[in-house]
């Protein structure tokens, strides 16, 4: 039964995988916090170490983080040489005008696959054969009611994991202690974590049906959904090792959610409440 089941996911995805559905403003609740499509990316010969986000909400930002710093990996950046491990390339996917994405600034220009003809999209690259590998969103501020929303592509058989599976997403709220994200709701078929496919040198949206395939309810349109976290700062990819020859991209990451207040500001409003009511009963 159980290999039914895992061929069953296979044909599904396999099936699926070309078809883009990035989810549309009705289908995120909270506002976009932070996003990152690269297209401002001025050289892509720069360390991708540390990058900004270029889409941000109000008040917020975030941070892709590949130096070793809040549970992100030390990648070797493409600054030394041949043995980088990511790098920016001239590769992308164009999000929907009418999108979420698209409507929050997201790249517009066409879509590049490897191999294609340069359309002025970029995006980031990521290998390593030797071991699992993590790479960190962070933001600003902690925020509630999170959902991810990303486009990968991969070149060749990206992991040898019996059943395709490359990712896996925890998150923390103070960059040190992570929580795994435990979509699936059974371990034996997939293993505690997302079902990825590779995408055969062609770019998928995570939105899309079948491109990340969770196996729980709740995981609204398979983006990542942390809506029942809270308080969500930093969120984690794990990547699968990546298999000799074959690369990860990742593109148009948007982080959607609501910031939670800090302290400051409660105090804040509890003083202009505390004047209000102090100058009310002045007047009576």
């Amino acid at each position: 039964m159980k290999n039914k089941v895992v061929l069953g996911l296979a044909a599904s995805l396999t099936a699926m995988s070309s078809a883009f559905a990035d989810l549309s403003t009705s289908q995120v609740s909270g506002g976009l916090l932070a996003g990152w499509d690269f297209a401002d990316v001025a050289n892509v010969s720069a360390d991708v170490n540390t990058y900004a986000s270029e889409r941000n909400g109000v008040g917020v930002s975030g941070t892709l983080y590949t130096d070793g710093s809040n549970g992100s990996s030390a990648l070797t950046q493409v600054s030394a040489g041949s043995s980088y491990q990511t790098r920016f390339v001239s590769y992308g996917r164009a999000t929907s005008a009418t999108s979420f994405r698209g409507q929050n600034g997201f790249d517009q220009a066409g879509t590049r696959a490897i191999g294609g003809p340069a359309t002025g999209q970029q995006a980031v690259q990521f290998t390593n054969s030797s071991s699992i590998f993590d790479i960190v969103f962070g933001l600003s501020s902690a925020a509630n009611d999170v959902l991810v929303e990303f486009d990968w592509m991969t070149s060749g058989t990206l992991t040898s994991d019996a059943y395709g599976d490359w990712l896996n997403v925890s998150y923390s709220a103070d960059g040190v202690s992570f929580t795994k994200l435990n979509p699936n709701t059974n371990d034996d078929i997939v293993g505690p974590d997302f079902y990825a496919a590779d995408s055969a040198n062609s770019w998928t949206a995570s939105s899309t049906t079948g491109g990340l395939l969770t196996l729980a309810s709740g995981q609204s349109n398979s983006a990542i959904d942390l809506t029942a976290a809270g308080n969500v700062q930093y969120i984690k990819f794990s990547v699968g090792a990546v298999n000799s020859g074959a690369e990860l991209y990742l593109d148009n990451v948007s982080i959607t959610g609501t910031v939670v207040p800090e302290p400051s500001t409660y105090a804040a409003i509890f003083g202009v409440v505390a004047l209000a009511i102090a100058a009310y009963r002045r007047r009576k």
